[in-house]
């Protein structure tokens, strides 16, 4: 192999042991990367639990607020040593404080414990924006019913983490044919077609693909019911590419 020049701002990576994943290849205590800057991620351990959302790593302290909000925190090694949840799970961080290394995050399906080995990740640098694809994303797929009358009310919402294209999908059912009951809508707007009942009380299945979401988008489904007849609806679906940033879900 011929030799490499040291790019400036990132770390000569030339003698460094990489290691992922498998507990059993995990290196001894002198292979292990300082606590701190590796460039595009920060290896730390977890040294407060808080709550199923908020942790401490004391060694990643000083970056600045809101620093690492929309890296990911991905878990290395279970302190336990058993490989129990959540090692290899990662979540997006929400939020950072830097006084004292706080970080707040998306929920594991196990909270962390302390002493637990982490990397913070900057998941982006190689993800492209998110296209139109079959593949569920986020699903809300609570039944709700109305009796608000003639006018649109929002029953369903998830955040757009990612920029790019995507897939709405839902079952409706009503108790009159013809008559608009559900559309997307995008922070609060009307984006898309209204969707009609096409059968009497029978549950049907609805597309709508919406383009050109940026992060920070609120996706939102808003129906209503015609008269004094019943309308629902449920199985909202939110469908893309594959990427690490999917729709966060924040009414089902």
């Amino acid at each position: 192999m011929g030799s490499h020049s040291k790019v400036a701002g990132l770390p000569d990576l030339t003698d460094e042991k990489i290691w992922v994943g498998n507990p059993s290849n995990r290196p001894v205590e002198e292979d292990k990367p300082a606590e701190g800057d590796m460039g595009l991620s920060y290896y730390g351990t977890v040294t407060t639990y808080t709550d199923t959302t908020h942790f401490k790593a004391s060694a990643l302290a000083g970056f600045g607020d809101d620093f690492f909000k929309g890296y990911f925190v991905y878990v290395v090694r279970d302190a336990g040593g058993a490989g129990a949840a959540p090692q290899f799970e990662q979540v997006e961080i929400l939020d950072y404080t830097s006084s004292d290394g706080t970080f707040q995050h998306d929920a594991f399906t196990t909270p962390l414990a302390e002493d637990d080995e982490i990397l913070i990740v900057l998941l982006p640098v190689a993800v492209g924006d998110v296209g139109i694809s079959e593949t569920p994303m986020a699903g809300a797929s609570t039944e709700r019913s109305t009796s608000f009358g003639d006018v649109y009310i929002k029953v369903k919402e998830v955040r757009i983490r990612r920029n790019g294209d995507y897939r709405c999908k839902w079952e409706q059912w009503g108790m009159w044919v013809g008559e608009p009951n559900s559309r997307i809508y995008v922070n609060g707007g009307g984006v898309g077609n209204h969707h009609t009942v096409e059968a009497t009380e029978t549950w049907e299945n609805e597309v709508e693909d919406v383009s050109n979401l940026v992060k920070g988008d609120l996706l939102q489904l808003y129906f209503k019911q015609y008269s004094t007849q019943l309308y629902k609806v449920k199985n909202f679906e939110v469908c893309g590419t594959p990427n690490p940033y999917h729709p966060k879900v924040t009414m089902d």
